[in-house]
């Protein structure tokens, strides 16, 4: 789901730890609508599909500790959603459907989807560059390349595509113990939530870029950093609240915020996350733009579903143009904040997440798929499996009219 060389990166850093959370746990707690119960044959094979799924993936992934999934087959209103494991292992707390989770990098492609509708207001061009944060950020040492500055060159669709040349502050430089320099600093001061101009302060001071400007894909958290900033400084307003008047509010996502960067939704209690092991729930690690939100799968599918079904823009050929048709890797290419993968024969396109997140849309069933599940290596095969579930749904209810 993510690019060969990030997907090795999070299993190292994803240790295999086995949390003992109990038969019925692991079997998981299904989320039957009244309109799937009333549909038939095609709405119990997708539940039958979705649930043997997620099943499987945790008796072949006993590390599992907790997943949610959901498939959506858009043209005949069909949802199954199933939850397994514990949200919070040491407090015996059950995953169940509604409970929320960090997205991770799945909001990039809501972070890409702001920007582009200020593409369409006419208030933002692809072709700008980074002059816009000009006494906001040190734009002119931002991307210096031998000798040579580079960063007031870098264009709003080059931060989208990956392809600014600016380094990854998660994984880039050197690697201890600890992690890498940045994540050592995140756990000496764990609960210290970082404003992302110190972040981009941060990159400067400690690593070097990549390559020059649009000659090279390179995955960086850096780049939707800055689209946030850019955002900001178009809207006058902080980007939790730009997210939420955008998105949140107009699309009924009524558990999604951006967690650190604003209050705490009384009563939400996301899903424990683990990083080698480790349990880092409530630790800022200073994702905001490019993936600091928390959400239900209920919340992801209906941005989804709103993206793919053209309710987001004014025009469907804004969403077209964010769908790469060209590859990074074989079988995988990545646009204006959405991947496009058609590695095993089936498109589908959307976004992972670093700690299991994932979101797709299927065009062939007209499907959305979403959900998280806490070891990253099992999201390849939990996805194609849900997948297919959604391909095999889409045409017996097809055939059934």
């Amino acid at each position: 789901m993510m690019p060969v060389s990030r997907c090795i990166l999070v299993c190292i850093l994803f240790a295999v730890a086995c949390g003992d959370a109990g038969n019925a746990d692991r079997r998981g707690a299904v989320d039957r609508s009244a309109q799937a119960r009333e549909d038939g044959s095609a709405a119990d094979r997708l539940e039958a599909a979705v649930a043997a799924a997620l099943d499987h993936e945790m008796v072949t992934h006993p590390e599992v500790r907790n997943a949610v999934v959901e498939v959506h087959l858009v043209a005949q209103d069909l949802h199954a959603i199933r939850a397994g494991g514990q949200a919070d292992p040491a407090a015996r707390r059950r995953m169940t459907p509604r409970t929320p989770f960090r997205i991770a990098s799945v909001a990039k492609t809501m972070t890409a989807v702001v920007v582009m509708q200020l593409v369409e207001e006419g208030r933002l061009s692809l072709s700008d560059t980074l002059e816009r944060l000009d006494g906001v950020i040190p734009v002119d040492r931002l991307h210096v390349l031998d000798g040579i500055s580079y960063g007031r060159q870098i264009t709003v669709e080059e931060l989208l595509r990956q392809r600014s040349g600016l380094p990854e502050y998660f994984f880039d430089g050197e690697w201890h113990d600890g992690g890498t320099d940045y994540l050592r600093d995140v756990f000496a001061n764990p609960t210290r939530v970082r404003p992302p101009v110190e972040i981009v302060q941060w990159v400067i001071d400690h690593l070097q870029p990549i390559a020059v400007p649009g000659t090279t894909y390179h995955y960086a958290d850096t780049n939707y950093l800055l689209l946030g900033l850019i955002i900001e400084n178009i809207e006058r307003k902080p980007l939790p609240q730009v997210y939420r008047d955008r998105l949140f509010s107009p699309l009924g996502m009524r558990d999604a915020y951006l967690e650190f960067y604003e209050p705490t939704p009384h009563g939400a209690h996301p899903a424990h996350m683990f990083l080698a092991g480790a349990d880092i729930a409530g630790i800022s690690l200073g994702e905001w733009g490019g993936g600091g939100i928390v959400a239900t799968a209920k919340d992801l599918d209906r941005f989804f579903a709103a993206l793919a079904e053209g309710r987001l823009f004014h025009s469907r050929s804004t969403l077209d143009a964010m769908i790469p048709d060209d590859e990074v890797e074989p079988g995988y290419g990545y646009g204006l904040g959405i991947a496009r993968h058609t590695e095993t024969g089936v498109e589908f396109w959307g976004h992972t997440g670093f700690f299991g997140s994932f979101a797709c849309y299927v065009p062939a069933a007209r499907a959305v798929v979403v959900g998280t599940v806490d070891v990253f290596t099992a999201i390849d095969d939990l996805v194609s499996a849900l997948i297919a579930a959604a391909l095999e749904a889409s045409a017996s209810a097809t055939a059934a009219r």
